[in-house]
């Protein structure tokens, strides 16, 4: 009896069909836990963001740089005999530290979310293409 069965034979190319879904799978997860990350940093930056901007326009207004910066408009003649030293007024009154931390904050919220964007087309892409074994 046992020599009347023929052994059933695996179909051809089964082997590297599942080791494409595999991978596919293992892309599809890395994809989808950059996502996540990306998501979490750009919205810690983002929101981190909106009071760094507030401080710093109220360190600008407290500091006196938008009463030296009208000067440029209001006296321009007197600017111009004195450009070194109103300049150098300018810069001193600029809060450096608020400025600064809200550009790093800005360009990191930019970068979070040009990966969340690409995160999100790639974890799209693997949803739409699904390899059947």
């Amino acid at each position: 009896m046992q020599g009347s069965l023929e052994p059933i034979l695996p179909r051809q190319g089964l082997l590297e069909d599942t080791v494409r879904r595999v991978r596919q799978e293992e892309r599809r997860l890395i994809a989808r836990r950059h996502l996540v990350i990306a998501a979490i940093i750009f919205c810690v930056s983002f929101f981190g963001l909106i009071p760094a901007v507030y401080e710093f326009a109220t360190q600008l207004r407290a500091s006196g740089f938008t009463t030296f910066f009208s000067l440029l408009f209001t006296d321009s003649k007197t600017v111009a005999d004195a450009w070194q030293d109103f300049c150098y007024s300018l810069l001193e009154s600029l809060p450096v530290g608020l400025l600064m931390s809200s550009v790093g904050l800005l360009m990191i919220s930019l970068a979070a979310g040009r990966h969340l964007l690409k995160d999100l087309r790639e974890v799209k892409q693997y949803r739409s293409t699904s390899l059947s074994i």
